[in-house]
């Protein structure tokens, strides 16, 4: 990679200052030079050094009173002196990228640029995440960038580096040193270097002496050592510990030794001073574990660590780090109970304790109320020494998880959400993530590794993003400088209440498209009667736009959660428009963002068209494409979608199997259902006004052959296009009846008249003796 990445102009004198970068020598070479005529100062550094940097430090500085110009990058610098400046003060006109006729450029990146001089400096933070508009550190609008590329959004959402697999058990770990994420089994390894992105697999000189049975691992940076152990009954009685050298590709047992019950989910931490690996907490033959053990690397012998101070209660799915400057592990979270007895109910833990290495002595830090959903850590923290830990957060609960990257301070226990979530199946209990911190790189990578159903084979997914990482608040914000801002926030503030006053009128009245509320009330039907058995949602590579918005990936793991609320309504917005011609960037600006100008809704159009492709790239059979100056969405097999199954029977010569399997799409609620936004209403009344005939139609074709089960079945899928359905209600009464089923049948009457009264404001004036053709049911 070569090229220009500067120019500096100064047109007065019509002299030209470019600095140039070249990374195809053996060095990293960096050139100041005056263009056209010669080259002023030339550095050499250190490729591998240089490669280990995410960021580089470079200064250029012209002294216009000796005549000379400085060149610093990094540590190095050098001068160019004996130069003629002719004026000792002038305006320069600096182009990053792109300029004029200068086309060569390498990819790289800027933040933080400072212009100054001996009087004035102008500061450019450039963590801007979308638009043309470039603000100092105040807000203010001082410039503007052609095409950028806002590298803010690695800071949000988590970017897929690579997926490994492997048919056995496989480990997967951290060499910070190296800047490298090993992935091996005990027949070999791959090498994923976090630098440039490159993988190497090799199988070692001999098979490893250990036979996995969990995948657990860790580093020793200072003997350059991958070490794999298990604390318990490793497979076929042999070897419980192994080391490998990665520099002559061989293993080397360790120790038989092993823990008296199995520690699954135990955190851990590396003593590398004293030549220990330490674990706490855990799950095994039935309880969970309060105990510090620690493994000696030389002997490999495990030894209980004894400590005084507050009681921790047994658990496992906790998360551990190291604070160097006072010498101790911090501990967080899990989830276990008091007694440590699997059979007593569990309980989750949000509290933090201090363990000092130097006396054992455990200190209880805090312990937090938790408001959302259960979640658990994963099993280390990243501690970046400004009192507070960031780990990875999870519902364990959910076979379909999705990890969430949480900030907690060390003093009182206060947290925020930082970056998008990534999915990862939780339901085996050997799968487990780590979150590991690339200080040379600034970045973050979380490391994932689920195994299969028989625990033995697995997959790792390997995810960066930049650190520090933002919040969605700091993604989401727009120009907050002006006092324009301030007046049109006020003002959307006091329009946003009177329409929730509206809108909560308009709901009541729209409540057709709601989900029934009086489910509390259904009538007690016989085994089977009217009942629709969901087998839909149940496939890979699928989507469920019928009841509640759903999308299973090729593996089979419900996704839905990688769908933020706007990124759901583009992919339907595309998703429809894909039915005809497709979908201009135009029209999806204005539909999407009306109240933001082209060049605003640019940056951030590009970002949610580039996440939705990275979404539906976890489904096969579907692709979002531009062509002919439109979006289009493409479905081909093995994609399932259950609209257009829907339309494909209706639209054909439907058979009595066809029908069924109609009502069973639709019994699965309203046709985008979750989304009740006036932008999709027209869809929705279109899609209604389709198929209601044909429901009807074929519920009264049923009834009249006495298929009363399937008149129910469909009579009561229709109830989701219109609640108030009479000629439904009369099929359902009537069958009830025909079956001598009166008791469902006047339950049936009693829930729509409820329901009519709720949604009209008057009561129900048709008798249920007058839909029952005349019995009397008392």
């Amino acid at each position: 990679m070569r090229g220009n990445v500067l120019r500096i102009k100064n047109e007065k004198q019509n002299l030209i200052y470019t600095l140039s970068f070249n990374s195809e020598e053996q060095d990293v070479i960096f050139k100041l030079n005056e263009e056209g005529k010669q080259n002023l100062v030339t550095l050499h550094l250190n490729k591998e050094e240089f490669n280990r940097r995410r960021w580089q430090q470079v200064q250029i500085l012209f002294n216009l009173v000796k005549n000379d110009v400085t060149l610093k990058v990094n540590k190095e610098r050098s001068t160019c002196p004996d130069l003629n400046f002719a004026e000792q003060s002038w305006k320069p006109v600096m182009y990053f990228g792109r300029s004029e006729y200068i086309i060569d450029i390498p990819s790289f990146g800027i933040r933080n640029l400072s212009v100054k001089d001996d009087k004035t400096t102008f500061l450019f933070p450039l963590n801007e995440n979308k638009g043309n508009e470039v603000h100092d550190l105040e807000g203010s609008r001082i410039g503007e960038v052609v095409c950028p590329v806002w590298m803010i959004n690695d800071a949000y959402f988590w970017r897929h580096k690579v997926t490994f697999e492997s048919n056995e058990v496989a480990g997967a770990m951290f060499n910070v040193h190296n800047q490298e994420i090993y992935y091996f089994n005990d027949k070999q390894i791959t090498t994923y270097n976090t630098t440039n992105g490159t993988s190497n697999t090799k199988e070692y000189a001999a098979p490893c002496p250990m036979k996995f049975r969990l995948g657990t691992s860790f580093v020793d940076t200072g003997q350059e050592r991958l070490y794999a152990y298990e604390v318990y009954d490793p497979p076929f009685s042999g070897y419980a510990s192994a080391w490998y050298d990665w520099h002559n590709n061989q293993w080397t047992p360790l120790s038989y030794d092993v823990l008296p019950t199995q520690l699954h989910h135990h955190s851990a931490f590396y003593d590398e001073t004293n030549h220990r690996y330490i674990i706490f907490g855990g799950f095994g033959n039935h309880r969970f574990s309060n105990r510090f053990y620690a493994m000696d690397v030389v002997t490999g012998k495990w030894s209980e660590i004894k400590y005084t101070g507050d009681h921790i209660d047994p658990r496992y799915f906790t998360s551990m780090g190291y604070e160097p400057s006072s010498n101790s592990l911090y501990i967080f979270g899990g989830m276990g109970n008091e007694s440590g007895d699997q059979a007593i109910e569990r309980r989750y833990y949000y509290d933090l304790y201090k363990l000092d290495l130097n006396t054992n002595h455990l200190k209880k830090m805090w312990e937090i109320k938790w408001n959302q959903a259960n979640m658990v850590p994963v099993r280390n923290m990243i501690l970046p020494g400004d009192s507070t830990f960031y780990t990875l957060f999870y519902p364990e609960h959910y076979s379909q998880s999705y990890l969430c990257l949480y900030r907690f301070s060390i003093s009182d226990g206060s947290y925020q959400v930082y970056g998008d979530s990534i999915p990862m199946r939780s339901d085996k209990i050997a799968t487990n993530a780590n979150l590991y911190y690339n200080a040379n790189r600034n970045e973050l990578y979380a490391v994932t590794l689920e195994f299969d159903n028989q625990d033995q084979a697995s997959v790792s997914n390997i995810y960066s993003l930049s650190f520090p990482p933002i919040t969605k608040e700091q993604m989401e914000v727009d120009d907050t400088s002006s006092l324009f801002f301030w007046i049109m926030l006020v003002g959307v503030i006091v329009i946003a209440a009177l329409l929730a006053v509206v809108s909560i009128y308009i709901f009541i009245k729209r409540k057709n498209r709601s989900e029934n509320q009086i489910d509390n009330e259904e009538p007690e039907l016989p085994e089977g009667e009217g009942e629709i058995v969901d087998n839909l949602h149940n496939r890979p590579n699928s989507i469920y736009l019928f009841g509640n918005f759903s999308v299973r990936d090729r593996h089979n793991r419900e996704i839905n959660y990688l769908f933020s609320p706007k990124l759901k309504q583009a992919f339907i917005l595309i998703f429809e428009y894909s039915l005809s011609e497709g979908i201009t960037s135009q029209e999806l600006s204005e539909q999407l963002w009306p109240d933001k100008t082209e060049n605003k809704v640019k940056n951030i159009r590009g970002v949610t068209l580039n996440h939705l492709r990275k979404t539906l790239a976890e489904l096969d059979g579907i692709s979002l494409v531009y062509e002919k100056n439109v979006f289009r969405l493409i479905l081909q097999e093995p994609c399932y979608c259950d609209y257009l199954q829907c339309m494909e029977i209706l639209t054909g010569n439907p058979v009595e199997e066809q029908y069924e399997r109609l009502c069973e799409i639709v019994s699965q609620g309203a046709f985008l259902k979750s989304l009740d936004i006036p932008l999709f209403d027209h869809f929705k009344a279109l899609v209604e006004a389709q198929l209601e005939p044909t429901l009807s139609r074929q519920a009264e074709v049923w009834y009249e052959e006495e298929k009363y089960t399937k008149a129910i079945a469909m009579a009561n899928a229709s109830f989701n296009l219109d609640p108030l359905n009479e000629k439904s209600l009369r099929i359902i009464i009537g069958a009830y009846c025909k079956q001598g089923l009166y008791k469902e049948a006047k339950t049936r009457y009693k829930l729509f008249a409820k329901q009519y009264q709720m949604l009209q404001g008057e009561n129900y004036s048709v008798t249920l003796q007058s839909l029952s053709g005349g019995v009397v049911l008392n």
